[in-house]
Formats: C-alpha cells, structure tokens, sequence
C-alpha cells in the first residue's frame, strides 16, 4: 500500500514538473505537450527507469512513428488517413502500456480501415479520411457512418 502511494505521489511530481516546464519541454522535443501527454509522460517515467528528457523524447517518437504509420498506409493503398490528436493519444498509451506495438498497430489499422475506406473512396471520390479515437475503438460503425452520409 505503502509502495503504490509513493507512486502515485511521484507520478504527480513529475506531471507537475512537465506541466510547469511544458513550454521549455515542448520547444526542445518538438512536441505540443497536452494534459494526455504530459500524463503519458509521467506514466513513461514513472514506469521505466529513465529521467524526463528520456521520457519525453519516446513519447515523441511514437508521436512520430505513428505520422509515419499514416504515411505508409497511403503508400500502401493510396488512401490519406489523418489520425486526430485523441487517436495518437490513444495508440501512444497503449505502446507506453506495452499493451501493442506499432507493428501491430500498422496491421490493426490495416485489417480495420483498408477495404471500407476503399469502398467509401470508390462511392464518394474522397481520398483523406480522419480518424479519431472513437473510430478506432468502433470501425465498423466510422465506415458506416461514412457510407450513410452518401445515400
């Protein structure tokens, strides 16, 4: 108990540390450090053994890592996805939670988005679609909902 406490406690030190230094943080990283990010951050260091500048350069490279992901599905199906902020939020918890990597986010996005996009770009003459959180918890219905809006 005692042990989660002191956890929980630095966690919050270091959130206020990245929230108070967030300007300086954000200009040497690249990075727009948003209340999610800042909470991935301190999540990042709290859960690894690294210091805050490590921290914030691997939440940045997931960022970056995660553009990238985009760039290579329209390489590969000549379809532009756009993923919101809420959308690299989410992927980026679930690769610091060492829940998925990008690999399989790249295969997830694929098996989710690949032919419905298609049909939807075939329908609507539309090759940009963005994707947010909700779209990647619930494909089918974002495909759907697409779909709907043409008919």
């Amino acid at each position: 108990d005692a042990y989660h406490r002191l956890c929980g406690a630095e966690k919050e030190q270091i959130r206020h540390y990245v929230d108070e230094n967030s300007v300086r943080l954000s200009d040497k990283y690249n990075l727009n450090l948003t209340p999610a990010k800042i909470e991935m951050v301190a999540d990042c260091y709290t859960h690894n053994i690294m210091d805050i500048g490590n921290a914030v350069a691997r939440i940045k490279s997931f960022h970056d890592e995660i553009k990238k992901i985009e760039l290579s599905f329209y390489r590969n199906h000549d379809i532009n996805i756009v993923l919101e902020d809420d959308a690299i939020d989410l992927l980026i918890d679930m690769l610091v939670a060492g829940i998925t990597d990008l690999d399989a986010i790249f295969a997830k996005l694929n098996s989710d988005f690949e032919h419905g996009l298609k049909l939807v770009r075939e329908k609507t003459g539309g090759g940009r679609f963005f994707l947010t959180r909700q779209s990647l918890e619930d494909p089918e219905s974002f495909i759907a909902r697409l779909l709907a809006a043409q008919d």
